[in-house]
Formats: structure tokens, C-alpha cells, sequence
């Protein structure tokens, strides 16, 4: 490919993917005001401890408010608790940010324990989905997955073995939540779909729990792992449509052997 060809196809990418940010953004205005207003719904409710806590970190956001936040909610388990069914619902309702929520977890409850929480939460979600998927069908499917990723990765529905779908599990910028509804929707034995989807969903979640754990602790590496995760994730997403063509080659030679 000559660097003329090279620059027409990056130039007729990046227009690709402002068109998709573009129809994203109007969804995206709607889904922050909902979030706004539930976050001050909640915020009302909150035990008096974390409440303080959260409006000292949005009135002054430093290394001292984000360690009120880590005591009020890290030793409390009711923190963990909500946190663990945040994680459950943003598999099921995938407009709210996985990872988001994932760096949220490290800054939070610190790299181990936030891990454990998050992998928990995902799995639980994972296997809601699934679940979901196989009692009530297609028609589930049509209802939680957008129809774009659902006709982009129809081909996994004869996925018998599970590689396609943990091939793109450990791809960055994929939709992996709606992968666990279409998951549903094949002969792939629940257990082995478990094992695939936390094996595979695992490292980009380690990456986030440990920026996020670093997050106000001073020091280089959390954030050098955060530049790195967004730049990987980024890549990931404006060369989304060869890596996933790469993911399924890899996956059906996986398939045959």
C-alpha cells in the first residue's frame, strides 16, 4: 500500500468515525442529564459520611478529597455492595461506561479489591445477559443490543466453541457487553462461556483498576498505564473493523483445530 493509499484510507476512517461520534453525541447529552439527575437523586440518599465526602470531592477535587471518598466508601461494605451492582447493571444497561466504572473501582477500593469487586459484578452481569438471552430469545437481544452490533458480529451466532467470542473479549473498544446477549443465543455450554468472558475480559479491567488505584497517589506508573489505556483503546476503536476481521480469522483457525 503506497503512503498515498494510506492517507486516503486513514482520512476516509477518521470521517468514518467523526459520522459515528456525531450520531453518538446527541444520545450521549440525554444519557448525561439522566446520569446527573440519578446522581443527585442518590446523593440525597446517601449515608451522611459519603455524602460529605462526595461534595467535598466535586467542590475541591484533589489528592485529600479522593482520600475521603476511598475511607468513607472503601471500608464501609455497603460501598462495596453498590458498587458490585453497578457493576452488574452497566453489563445489562450498556450505555453506562464499564470501564469508567472499572477505574472508578481501583481509585475507590484500591487495585486488589476493586479488581475483585469489578470481575464479580461483570461476571454476575455477564451471566444475567446470557441468561436473558436464552429464555426469552431473539427478542431480548433486539431490546438490550443496538442493531448495528448485532448484525456487525452475527456471524458468532454459529460460534460452537466460544473462540470468537474470547478473541474479541480481549480486544479494546468492543462492545463486549452486547457480546454476552448474543452469547446467549448460541450452543456454547454456559460454564465454558463463564470461564471465556472472565479470562478474557480480565487484563483491560487489571489495566483499569490499577490507573484508577494510582489515581491521587503521586508517582509516574498509574498514570503512564492511564495514557497507555487510552491510547490502546482509541487505536482500538478507529481500527475496530480489522481487528475484529483479525479476531475472527484467528478465531476460526482456533475452531478447526
Amino acid at each position: 500500500m503506497t503512503s498515498r493509499n494510506v492517507k486516503a484510507f486513514l482520512l476516509a476512517r477518521l470521517r468514518q468515525k467523526l459520522r459515528e461520534i456525531a450520531g453518538l453525541l446527541a444520545a450521549a447529552l440525554v444519557l448525561s442529564a439522566v446520569l446527573a439527575l440519578v446522581g443527585l437523586l442518590v446523593l440525597l440518599l446517601l449515608p451522611s459520611s459519603w455524602a460529605d465526602a462526595v461534595r467535598s470531592l466535586n467542590l475541591k477535587p484533589n489528592a485529600a478529597s479522593l482520600a475521603r471518598i476511598r475511607d468513607a466508601l472503601g471500608s464501609d461494605w455497603r460501598g462495596g455492595a453498590a458498587f458490585f451492582g453497578l457493576q452488574v447493571l452497566q453489563v445489562v444497561l450498556a450505555p453506562i461506561p464499564g470501564q469508567l466504572v472499572a477505574f472508578a473501582g481501583g481509585a475507590v477500593f484500591g487495585f486488589w479489591k476493586g479488581l475483585a469487586i469489578t470481575m464479580a459484578g461483570v461476571e454476575v452481569g455477564s451471566l444475567a445477559a446470557i441468561l436473558l438471552a436464552r429464555r426469552f430469545g431473539r427478542p431480548a437481544v433486539d431490546r438490550f443490543v443496538p442493531a448495528s452490533a448485532a448484525q456487525k458480529f452475527s456471524y458468532l451466532l454459529n460460534d460452537r466453541s466460544g473462540a470468537g467470542f474470547f478473541a474479541l473479549f480481549l480486544l479494546p473498544a468492543v462492545p463486549d457487553d452486547a457480546l454476552c446477549f448474543l452469547a446467549g443465543l448460541t450452543s456454547v455450554p454456559l460454564r465454558r462461556m463463564m470461564g471465556l468472558c472472565l479470562l478474557g475480559r480480565l487484563p483491560g479491567f487489571a489495566v483499569l483498576c490499577f490507573a484508577g488505584a494510582g489515581a491521587g497517589q503521586g508517582g509516574w506508573a498509574a498514570p503512564a498505564v492511564f495514557v497507555a489505556a487510552v491510547s490502546v483503546g482509541l487505536a482500538g476503536w478507529f481500527f475496530s473493523d480489522e481487528l475484529v476481521d483479525l479476531a475472527t480469522r484467528t478465531s476460526s483457525r482456533w475452531g478447526r483445530r
